[in-house]
């Protein structure tokens, strides 16, 4: 929103600590427990989800994942890159 005013609110599976990536269409938030999950742009409905099992010891935090009109990008706790 261009003046701050919130949209939308969806709840997500644990914290996210990066910066979600937006194409316009879908925002692409990366959770703590290594879910990637796409939001419709417009409702904040859930369109998609990625599990992955983590890493038995990780850090705390995680990269920002990356939106394009076609895909989505992101690296897991694992040492894996999904797309």
């Amino acid at each position: 929103s261009s003046t701050g005013e919130e949209r939308w609110r969806s709840r997500v599976t644990s914290e996210v600590l990066a910066p979600p990536a937006n194409n316009g269409d879908v925002v692409v938030v990366q959770t703590q427990d290594d879910r990637l999950i796409g939001l419709d742009a417009s409702t904040g409905n859930r369109r998609w989800i990625y599990e992955n099992t983590p890493a038995v010891l990780t850090l705390r935090g995680t990269g920002a994942p990356i939106a394009t009109n076609r895909l989505a990008v992101a690296g897991l706790s694992t040492g894996k890159v999904v797309a």
